[in-house]
């Protein structure tokens, strides 16, 4: 059996004059989670930078986003597999 993980992502849309941030937790295996960071990368890429606000947003995300994989990674590899 494979160990569980938890990682909570944030999405922004950008929509020209507003915009929208979302956080939402994930739970699997490093491998699912890291393909799940990879959706929401890519999201945030292409849809994150359509307003003004979702310039800041955006940035602040891929960075928490990106820490956020770090720690996964770093969790991983501290925990015994079963």
């Amino acid at each position: 059996m494979h160990n569980q993980y938890h990682i909570t992502l944030t999405k922004v849309t950008g929509m020209i004059i507003v915009a929208q941030q979302s956080r939402r937790t994930y739970t699997g295996t490093v491998k699912e989670l890291e393909a799940q960071y990879k959706k929401v990368l890519c999201y945030n890429l292409v849809l994150g930078w359509w307003s003004l606000f979702s310039l800041v947003w955006n940035v602040i995300a891929l960075v928490r986003n990106y820490k956020m994989l770090q720690s996964l990674r770093k969790l991983a590899a501290e925990t015994p597999r079963a």
